[in-house]
């Protein structure tokens, strides 16, 4: 009898703590359902309650127990819903150490609780923990079977981006190309493809292979073209800011490449007028002559191909420019560059013509200092002698006026007025100006 009270007795102990031992599972249980439930339905505050009750529970169980795991992801997702990005960081810290412990360093199932804690780290300001985190996860998920392959591309862009903001073009490039050869490999919408080869063709430009990233944005702009998603950039926009990074980059040749198929492609008003400035600047590159002042220029290359091209692209660009009511200062540097064109080709009548519309701009307009006696060249070129002479004339007074009558700058506008002057037939003015050049110090006549 004895023995078999007591046999009763260790079975009743057995019971009871095996039901003491069950009691939390039902309890957990019913509190995680609860939080879920509610952040479901938008009721956040007793969702909260819910999932830190569920936690107080999930936190007795033994080590390894995936409960916790669950409840730390649905507090970290709740806090994030909510914008409290260190919060949610923390908790998602938390998740990432009850995995690894559970599953080891190298298992994929850290992917998740790894790309959780990078977002929240850079919404939050923690670059470091961004980067860190971001990069075990590329590391990580090259080698891991099965892993998603849209995450790492925007992995890979963010941490491309960081690189940038970095400094370190030269990695950020690597990082975009892995990113874009994942494109094929994902599902990613229209609007994900255009966004990743815009920025490897804008990195290509800038740090690699120019002529890759011509092809690239060529690609971006296609796929924009055809796609059917609402907010894709337009084509010619896409081709006109490759455009830009490609001068900003030194590549004037892509440059005028992609401002050309963005007019191609019916850019807007605005776009379009971006896009001839840019064909323009990139001719005019081609076409100017480094060191030679307005008066030297004229005549120098009458049938050179890069100054027609200049010249050609600077006229479409300042009537764009006039139809568009640009700013003064803009139209004043294109006719600048067409005067000077212009007077390359020994085309007087159009240099002038030009020029006339750059003084016409008012005083507001900067000229550059070899405007005034580049102007007296051609009207001298032209045959206008007595335009040359009047103009010729005022320049000088203008120098005596700043400068004092013995200037040394003086000698090239009196030895032009004699011979102004001596062509017209008044040989008594003439010398007069020579008398004057005489009397100037020796060393200004030389």
């Amino acid at each position: 009898m004895a023995r078999r009270i007591l046999r009763w007795s260790t079975m009743a102990l057995v019971f009871a703590l095996a039901a003491a031992s069950m009691a939390g599972e039902p309890d957990w249980s019913e509190r995680i359902r609860n939080g879920e439930w509610y952040f479901t339905v938008g009721r956040l505050r007793q969702a909260e309650a819910e999932l830190r009750a569920a936690l107080d529970l999930a936190n007795r169980f033994p080590p390894g127990d995936p409960r916790l795991e669950r409840t730390l992801e649905d507090l970290g997702r709740l806090s994030e819903h909510e914008g409290r990005n260190d919060e949610a960081q923390a908790t998602y810290q938390l998740l990432l150490a009850a995995v690894e412990q559970r599953a080891g360093k190298g298992s994929p199932e850290l992917l998740d609780p790894l790309a959780a804690v990078g977002r929240t780290a850079l919404r939050g300001g923690d670059v470091p923990t961004a980067r860190e985190a971001f990069e075990r996860y590329a590391a990580l998920a090259a080698s891991a079977p099965g892993a998603d392959p849209d995450a790492l591309r925007e992995v890979l862009a963010t941490l491309a981006r960081m690189d940038v903001l970095a400094g370190d073009e030269a990695k950020a490039l690597e990082r975009q190309r892995r990113a874009v050869a994942l494109l094929d490999a994902g599902t990613p919408a229209d609007a994900d493809r255009v966004a990743a080869l815009r920025t490897l063709g804008g990195l290509e430009l800038r740090a690699g292979d120019p002529a890759r990233g011509e092809r690239l944005l060529a690609r971006a702009a296609g796929i924009a073209a055809a796609s059917t998603e609402d907010d894709l950039p337009r084509p010619g926009e896409i081709l006109l800011e490759g455009a830009r990074v490609a001068r900003a980059a030194g590549h004037p040749d892509a440059a005028a490449r992609l401002a050309q198929r963005a007019l191609d492609a019916g850019a807007g008003p605005q776009a379009r007028l971006e896009a001839l400035g840019v064909l323009a600047d990139a001719a005019w590159d081609g076409a100017r002559r480094m060191g030679l002042t307005l008066p030297d220029l004229v005549g120098v290359a009458p049938a050179d191909p890069a100054v027609a091209l200049a010249r050609t692209r600077l006229e479409l660009l300042a009537a764009a420019q006039d139809e568009a009511g640009a700013p003064a200062a803009d139209r004043a540097l294109t006719l600048d560059r067409l005067v000077r064109v212009a007077a390359m080709q020994g085309d007087t009548g159009a240099a002038l013509r030009a020029l006339d519309r750059l003084r016409a701009l008012g005083d507001g307009v900067a000229l550059a200092p070899d405007v005034h006696e580049g102007r007296v060249a051609l009207l001298e070129a032209a045959g206008r002698r007595e335009e040359a002479l009047e103009a010729n004339g005022e320049l000088i007074a203008a120098i005596e006026a700043a400068k004092g009558p013995q200037d040394p700058s003086l000698v090239p506008l009196l030895q032009r007025q004699q011979r102004l002057l001596e062509a017209l037939g008044r040989k008594k003015d003439a010398r007069r100006i020579r008398k004057r050049l005489k009397k100037l110090p020796r060393h200004a006549r030389r």
